[in-house]
């Protein structure tokens, strides 16, 4: 049952990760104001063959921007995981 949930909370962030990167162009030129830089977090709690596609598409999404991106893993501890929230919220 704590596998389910610790799957199912990846499942959110990604898709949470995913969602921020694909967003829409409306900030571009054009549209009369200028695009703030995006500020990407990527919290990743399982390392496999999609991750490395997803941050890279999302470093890709936030140096358009001239914003950036970074990503955290912390290896299914909770405490970790914890503290790298708060650290991406700030």
């Amino acid at each position: 049952m704590r596998y389910k949930a610790a799957a199912m909370a990846a499942l959110a962030v990604a898709a949470g990760g995913i969602l921020a990167a694909c967003g829409s162009d409306d900030n571009k030129s054009g549209g009369g104001g200028s695009a703030k830089p995006l500020k990407i977090a990527f919290l990743a709690t399982v390392l496999n063959d999609y991750s490395d596609p997803q941050e890279k598409g999302m470093t890709e999404v936030a140096k358009r921007t001239g914003g950036s991106m970074k990503a955290f893993n912390a290896n299914f501890d909770p405490v970790a995981q914890g503290k790298q929230c708060t650290d991406a919220i700030t």
